[in-house]
């Protein structure tokens, strides 16, 4: 799959659907575009203890096949501009069927489970950099 990644630009705000707009929380959002059009982004946001990967792909381009790919080159394209990382986190809601099947489709495994509020509970999955070649092949 040929996709690209790039640093946002304002002029992305009118171009990004509303499903991706849980990710404006830092000044590191990354687009990531398929045949010119915006379809995901990502950014790396610091936690308690390391990086946490917040990674968006729009509504249009789930259920497609095309997710594992474009996760496995996100985070190529994450070790790759931060070659200080070791590893980098995932809180996914237990809620979130489809993120947990895309996250652990890339052989990515739980840590833990935690529950921050009242109703959600999260798990966590950890990336190693030093198993990125076994997920950007798959």
């Amino acid at each position: 799959m040929n996709v690209g990644f790039r640093d946002y630009r304002i002029e992305d705000a009118l171009k990004i659907s509303n499903d991706l707009k849980f990710l404006f929380t830092s000044n590191n959002l990354r687009i990531i575009e398929h045949e010119d059009k915006i379809i995901g982004a990502y950014e790396l946001a610091n936690v308690y203890d390391g990086v946490e990967l917040r990674f968006g792909l729009n509504r249009a381009y789930r259920g497609k096949g095309m997710g594992k790919s474009i996760l496995g080159l996100t985070l190529n394209d994450v070790f790759m501009r931060n070659p200080e990382l070791n590893k980098a986190k995932f809180f996914v809601s237990v809620e979130n069927a489809p993120a947990i099947r895309l996250i652990e489709s890339l052989g990515i495994i739980s840590e833990t489970e935690m529950g921050y509020t009242s109703n959600e509970g999260y798990k966590t999955y950890e990336y190693s950099k030093e198993r990125r070649e076994d997920y950007v092949r798959k």
